[in-house]
C-alpha cells in the first residue's frame, strides 16, 4: 500500500532501523551488492542527469530516513553542483509523492551539494549523516 503514516518516535534515527545499502550499477540500476567491475557514467552538466532504478521490492517496505550517498565524481569544470533525488515508484512505475511545503508532488527525499563544499567534519559525521 502506498501511504504516509504520521507517528511520534523517541529517537532519530530509529533504534530498530535496518540499514540497507544500495550500490549504483552499470546499466543505471541499483543493487544491494557492489559491482566488482569499475564503471563510469557520463552525463552533460546542464542535461537531464542520470537515473538509477532498483528492481521492485518483493514486499511492502517502510522507508524512513535518513538517506546518504557516497559518490566519486570528476568534472571538467572548476566546481560542480550535485543534486540527488530519491524517488519511490510502484511496480507499474507510478511515482509515490507526498504533500511538501511548496509542492503537492514532492519526491521522498532530495539533497544537493556543491563539490567544493564536500569536506567532512570527522567528529560530527556519521555514516548516515555526513
Amino acid at each position: 500500500m502506498n501511504r504516509f503514516e504520521e507517528r511520534f518516535e523517541q529517537e532519530c534515527p530509529l533504534a530498530r532501523t535496518q540499514w540497507t545499502k544500495f550500490y549504483l550499477q552499470p546499466g543505471h540500476t541499483l543493487a544491494t551488492e557492489p559491482n566488482p567491475e569499475k564503471a563510469e557514467v557520463t552525463y552533460a552538466g546542464l542535461g537531464a542527469g542520470v537515473t538509477f532504478v532498483s528492481d521492485p521490492f518483493e514486499k511492502e517496505t517502510e522507508i524512513t530516513g535518513p538517506l546518504a550517498a557516497k559518490l566519486w565524481v570528476s568534472s571538467a569544470t572548476q566546481d560542480a553542483d550535485l543534486f540527488l533525488v530519491f524517488r519511490v515508484f510502484t511496480p507499474d512505475l507510478k511515482e509515490i509523492v507526498y504533500q511538501g511545503a511548496l509542492d503537492p508532488h514532492t519526491p521522498i527525499a532530495q539533497g544537493w551539494l556543491r563539490a567544493s563544499h564536500r569536506k567532512l567534519d570527522k567528529n560530527l559525521s556519521k555514516e548516515y549523516r555526513p
